[in-house]
């Protein structure tokens, strides 16, 4: 069974009607992210789990004893002190320790005027929203839904009861439904997409593609900001991994960056486009001694692995690593002289017109924890591999001006 199938999910019959009308998406969608919400803390409790009650309860500040009993309401409707006008919180938390009132949004604005109508109440205010808050108001307390599912990720792996699939369930339902800030992860099954075609497995890969791509950009551009610049989101089609591709100018494609996600790591690279090569190929010689110089200094000789493949074809995208041609796939860590250098780029000299380059480098998941501290190494291992990268890239890049 996909996780992304919403036939699977118990919670996808949660997400409410196409976005026809703005106003209506935004208000069921804050409506069933309560709902959704609320059912997971009646869910915890009636599997005897806790400790996501005692999690989520840490983050909104209400106090709890383990196995508690309390009760939970929506809509609650609550007459202002003064007036007839009444406020209503999204949802509420009854406990011994008293009455807690949920406000929730995603894509609607925070209004003070409802939180003050809800603060009248006199009752704690939680509000939950998609985007940290700057300007807070004294007696509430401020989370974002990121905080709740990175609060709740890393319990699935303590979990042995059956709940297990209602809270997988719950945080795909929030990764789809773009309530999270960040990138989350990647996992095998986020790529089920691939075979199975699910739109919603397409929507949720794309936003992490690019929320991952514009987290390692923010770190590259920190580094080189003069060439980090250009960014351009690949689309979801029928290859087997999502892309984005960077550098100073991307809608060239002279000479630039590309980053590949697929079910096994990441693969990061640059891409020589067939059409640039002639000038770099006029003076190889020259170029064979650099580029084995700038190897020598960024890699591990005997460790490290810079591979390089041709494109051999008529036409291929670069979108896909894959769907390049494996003509020639050669570790570059692995030449000993500059004549091995130019007997290599020989084939690609003569059928000038038929090839281009990726040299590249990938990343598994495998040593990645899929919890913040993983995602967040992760990020900067890749930004990392870029920067080894970098002293290579600017010399064909050079090269080719």
């Amino acid at each position: 069974m996909s996780r992304i199938d919403p036939h699977q999910n118990l919670f996808f019959y949660y997400r409410g009607p196409t976005k026809n009308n703005d106003s209506l998406f935004d208000t069921q969608l804050e409506d069933n992210a309560t709902k959704s919400l609320i059912n997971i803390l009646e869910f915890s409790h009636k599997f005897k789990e806790y400790v996501i009650i005692k999690e989520l309860f840490s983050l909104f500040q209400i106090p709890y004893k383990e196995g508690e009993v309390f009760q939970a309401q929506l809509q609650v409707a609550l007459k202002r002190i003064g007036d007839n006008r009444t406020s209503r919180p999204d949802a509420s938390i009854v406990t011994s320790a008293g009455t807690f009132f949920i406000e929730s949004k995603i894509q609607a604005t925070l209004e003070d005027d409802q939180l003050f109508r809800h603060l009248k109440g006199q009752s704690p205010l939680i509000v939950i929203t998609k985007t940290k808050v700057e300007n807070k108001q004294p007696g509430i307390v401020y989370c974002t839904w990121s905080d709740i599912y990175f609060k709740l990720k890393p319990l699935l792996n303590t979990i042995q009861s059956s709940f297990k699939h209602i809270l997988l369930d719950y945080l795909t339902f929030m990764e789809v439904s773009l309530m999270i800030e960040g990138f989350t992860g990647f996992t095998g099954q986020d790529f089920e997409y691939f075979s199975a075609g699910i739109k919603e497995g397409r929507e949720l890969l794309k936003n992490k593609i690019d929320q991952f791509g514009k987290e390692v950009l923010s770190i590259l551009k920190s580094k080189h900001p003069e060439e980090f610049t250009s960014y351009r989101l690949g689309r979801t089609g029928g290859q087997d991994s999502v892309w984005f591709a960077f550098g100073s100018d991307v809608e060239k494609v002279r000479c630039h960056y590309t980053i590949w996600a697929s079910r096994e790591g990441i693969t990061i690279g640059f891409f020589v486009s067939k059409y640039y090569l002639k000038k770099f190929f006029k003076n190889i010689k020259a170029n064979s001694g650099m580029i084995k110089k700038i190897i020598e200094k960024n890699f591990d000789i005997n460790k490290d692995e810079v591979l390089m493949k041709m494109d051999y074809a008529k036409y291929r995208s670069q979108s896909s690593i894959d769907f390049i041609q494996k003509i020639m796939e050669i570790n570059l860590c692995r030449l000993n002289s500059e004549e091995q250098i130019v007997a290599l780029f020989e084939p690609i000299h003569n059928n000038l017109k038929k090839c281009g380059l990726v040299i590249y480098r990938t990343i598994s998941y495998a040593k990645y924890n899929i919890d913040p501290k993983g995602t967040k190494k992760l990020v900067s291992d890749t930004a990392d591999e870029v920067l080894k990268l970098y002293e290579l890239y600017s010399y064909f890049k050079k090269q080719l001006d």
